[in-house]
């Protein structure tokens, strides 16, 4: 099974990408674009994994909840990968936090057990498009006019599965994971 962690968005963060994509793509072009409904924030991608380690990994994640509380996470600019100039993956950035960068590196701890090996800089995003070949780009082209500056509640993250089919790829929540909410007292 071909599993990531990933937050699902808000619908306001839906609609805002949805307002400026036809903006986003009259500059970038010829990309495979990601549909609407399988916008996410990665947080980790994990590859394949057998049932049983999908279960044990539900099992040792969940146990990781009760150290974390709601938080308001920030989209700010439009970014590439592997840099701007040379662009493979088209996305929105996630304003960096402690907190969230704390659940990365958790969840990348976590995945080693597993024989996952992703050693890239841990980076919440948003995909909106990959590029084969990539579009190298002018260093004087403009990202400005794309930032959302947009905010969302993150109260909880996704195991989802990954189905590859001829006409793209098909996202499923697999489980769930709630932080548990604040007290209130008084």
């Amino acid at each position: 099974m071909r599993l990531f962690f990933s937050i699902p968005l808000s619908s306001k963060i839906h609609q805002c990408i949805e307002n400026i994509m036809p903006t986003i793509k009259k500059s970038f072009p010829d990309g495979n674009w990601v549909k609407s409904v399988n916008r996410h924030v990665t947080l980790l991608f994990l590859g394949d994994l057998e049932k049983s380690e999908m279960e044990s990994l539900c099992s040792f994640t969940q146990d990781l909840l009760p150290h974390y509380k709601p938080l308001q996470i920030d989209f700010t600019h439009l970014d590439a990968f592997p840099h701007r100039f040379k662009v493979n993956t088209l996305y929105y950035a996630v304003k960096p936090q402690p907190v969230l960068e704390k659940l990365g590196q958790e969840l990348r701890n976590l995945s080693l057990k597993y024989g996952v090996q992703d050693q890239q800089r841990f980076t919440p995003h948003i995909t909106l498009a990959r590029f084969r070949p990539a579009i190298i780009l002018p260093k004087q082209h403009s990202w400005a006019s794309f930032s959302m500056n947009e905010s969302q509640l993150f109260d909880r993250f996704e195991l989802a599965l990954s189905i590859l089919k001829p006409t793209g790829p098909i996202y499923q929540s697999v489980a769930t994971f709630t932080f548990p909410k604040e007290e209130q007292h008084g």
